[in-house]
């Protein structure tokens, strides 16, 4: 397979970040992580995580991030290291609870979650059916200017179950899609 080489402007932002997941409830660290591609040029500033044979990959320990890095395309590996710290980690159970309780998003966690969720599923082969997809981004939309997550409802008629079933088949989407590296 043949690869191109890209040409990067001054104004290029892209970085790697290096992201956790949380899928237990409590102070530990995460339990994966990924790597993440932000402000990828080659594709319109898109954000991406790292895929190998169409999967995305996911590791255990921030150790193994570098080796990780490897496993990518050339848009990853020419950046021969990876971060050695998480720059965001998404908690999951924080995640479904605030939504569960309507409660306030004031770190922006929700809203985080749903973003990078989605350019996570966009790596995948799956299509987030639109109805969906129009939930999610209702909710993400909502949560830019407004932090009150029962407002949603109230507001825009999305319900708490909507959103939970919008996310589990994300989650579902990505989980068939993946690759956990040990």
């Amino acid at each position: 397979m043949v690869e191109l080489t890209i040409s990067y402007a001054r104004e290029n932002y892209e970085e790697i970040f290096l992201l956790g997941v949380r899928l237990q409830p409590g102070p530990q660290p995460a339990d994966l992580y990924a790597l993440v591609l932000y402000y990828e040029v080659a594709r319109g500033d898109a954000n991406r995580p790292l895929t190998s044979d169409g999967r995305i990959v996911f590791f255990r320990a921030i150790a193994q991030a570098t080796a990780i890095l490897q496993l990518g395309d050339a848009a990853f590996r020419k950046y021969g290291k990876a971060p050695g710290e998480v720059a965001y980690c998404y908690d999951l159970p924080e995640v479904l609870s605030r939504i569960a309780t309507g409660a306030r998003d004031d770190g922006a966690h929700v809203l985080n979650f749903i973003n990078e969720l989605l350019d996570f599923v966009r790596a995948t082969e799956h299509v987030v059916p639109e109805h969906y997809l129009r939930t999610l981004t209702t909710v993400a939309d909502w949560l830019t200017f407004d932090k009150r997550i029962a407002a949603v409802a109230d507001t825009r008629g999305v319900q708490v179950t909507e959103i939970r079933d919008a996310l589990f088949w994300c989650l579902g989407a990505i989980a068939s899609n993946a690759s956990i590296v040990d």
